[in-house]
């Protein structure tokens, strides 16, 4: 009961930043996985970039060659 009190207090400021945190931490580790499976071929912009399009669904039709 405490912890739903607390969450409550934070207001829509903390519930964002909250969001937003989880989503780059998200995305950083897709990142991070693109980058590792790709064994450092692609550079990190690509992995950000193929995430990004991946997560947000819209594909682009793009793929990174081996």
């Amino acid at each position: 009961m405490k912890l739903l009190f607390i969450r409550s207090r934070r207001g829509a400021y903390g519930r964002l930043m909250s969001a937003a945190g989880v989503l780059a931490a998200v995305v950083l580790m897709a990142a991070a996985g693109y980058h590792i499976v790709g064994e450092g071929r692609w550079s990190w912009f690509d992995c950000f970039y193929m995430t990004v399009i991946t997560l947000s669904t819209v594909g682009f039709a793009e793929t990174l060659e081996a």
